[in-house]
């Protein structure tokens, strides 16, 4: 007898032995992982057939609804449980409807009905907490997360969560405490970990935003943002060799990455690779062709790379403003010159 046979022998067990309805009462669910859910659905519907009226099989199978991502399923069985008799766990379930469909105030309507001590202790807390972070409720935000680090100081999530909540008063020292106290919590809790990194770059502390990039980047080695900090900070540490790294990298996985074009062009002209800077400058002028000194830098790649006609094209649209500009307005009359020499000489 296969699974499926003997989950539906169950059900006809169950079925028999409930022949006795009661309005608070149901028989047990078979299990609610994934494959079941269809089957669990069908049956708390066969169920309504026999009471109508029952509120909490409506809340049965919104929750179950939920689990299987149907929002607007789950919105209708929900409120069908409400109409009947409204109930904190009800009102709780119709607050995550609202929060999965990314209707936050809404959500955060539905909340404010309750006393803060009714969610202290369910699952959907993170997730009223981001409600009131949405609907920028910051003192029920932070009331809430204190409940629950009363019962739960461990807590990587919410310890991020209050950091969030210091960030959004400029508290930054407060913001920094409490991401360190998350990964002090979770090694590897990323959101607090990449927030930390973005936080002491922005401070200019570049040695701790490398080493806590450091540690995000092993966590996941692609993210660009964080190749990017990493990538500042070591340039702005002047440990340009290696920043370069970093930059190459990003440019990997993202060939239009203003910034890493730039850095990295301006270093191969430092360094007189006048071939592939030319390149990398191209691809910026294609992307953002009003990019500070761009024209000088293009003719300079050109010039040493023996195209002197194409270089004074580049040095004739330096801008008048630019601080090549007497420069090139120099190298127009040594190239103009050159080439009316050749000219002659072929003559």
């Amino acid at each position: 007898m296969n699974y499926l046979h003997k989950t539906l022998l169950f059900f006809l067990i169950l079925v028999q032995l409930s022949c006795k309805k009661t309005y608070d009462k149901i028989p047990p669910l078979p299990k609610d992982s994934e494959s079941t859910l269809p089957i669990r659905i069908k049956y708390l519907k066969n169920k309504l057939e026999e009471n109508p009226n029952n509120d909490f099989i409506f809340y049965l199978l919104a929750k179950d609804y939920l689990k299987q991502g149907k929002i607007d399923e789950a919105l209708l069985q929900i409120r069908k449980a409400i109409s009947i008799q409204s109930k904190k766990k009800y009102l709780i379930t119709l607050s995550e409807c609202f929060y999965k469909k990314s209707q936050y105030l809404d959500a955060f309507d539905v909340l404010n009905q309750l006393d803060i001590n009714d969610l202290s202790d369910m699952e959907f807390t993170s997730k009223a907490i981001d409600i009131f972070l949405q609907a920028k409720n910051f003192d029920k935000a932070k009331e809430l997360i204190n409940n629950k680090l009363a019962k739960d100081s461990l807590n990587a999530d919410l310890l991020f969560k209050k950091a969030e909540i210091y960030l959004v008063a400029k508290d930054t020292n407060s913001a920094i405490l409490y991401c360190e106290k998350s990964i002090k919590t979770d090694s590897s809790f990323k959101p607090a970990i990449d927030k930390l990194s973005v936080l002491f770059y922005q401070n200019k502390a570049y040695e701790k935003a490398i080493n806590v990039a450091s540690k995000s980047l092993i966590l996941d080695s692609n993210s660009i943002e964080t190749n990017c900090i990493k990538a500042n900070s070591l340039f702005l540490l002047g440990e340009k060799d290696k920043s370069m790294l970093y930059f190459s990298k990003i440019l990997f996985q993202d060939s239009s990455n203003i910034k890493a074009l730039k850095q990295l062009a301006d270093y191969k002209l430092a360094k007189k690779n006048h071939r592939t800077a030319y390149f990398l400058y191209k691809k910026l002028e294609s992307l953002q062709p009003s990019s500070k000194n761009l024209d000088n830098n293009l003719a300079t790649t050109l010039l040493y790379s023996g195209r002197h006609q194409e270089a004074l094209a580049y040095y004739l649209k330096v801008d008048s403003t630019s601080n090549f500009k007497k420069n090139a307005e120099y190298m127009i009359k040594k190239i103009t010159q050159k080439l009316k020499n050749k000219t002659l000489t072929s003559e």
